[in-house]
């Protein structure tokens, strides 16, 4: 579609000042329309993100789904004053 356009501008005898317009145009068209189609992405990744299901075990109990760590200092928790000085450097 875009050589199309192309061609028909140059056969117009517009050279390359329309030439150079034409890509301006599709680039600022580009451009614009970059930031809706990430928009889209991102909220398809956060549809994706739902917390776990309860789960039914023996008994009646339940398994439920608390929280998520992203990193092993969130796992170890806060150092206490013993750990503080076992590590000391």
């Amino acid at each position: 579609m875009v050589q199309r356009l192309l061609i028909i501008r140059m056969m117009m005898g517009g050279g390359m000042r329309s030439l150079h317009n034409t890509l301006r145009v599709i680039a600022l068209i580009v451009l614009f329309l970059t930031p809706a189609l990430a928009e889209k992405r991102q909220k398809a990744v956060a549809v994706a993100e739902q917390p776990w299901p309860e789960l039914l075990l023996e008994n009646g109990r339940k398994l439920t789904y608390q929280q998520t760590y992203s990193s092993e200092r969130e796992v170890r928790g806060k150092p206490g004053v013993w750990s503080k000085l076992v590590d000391w450097p």
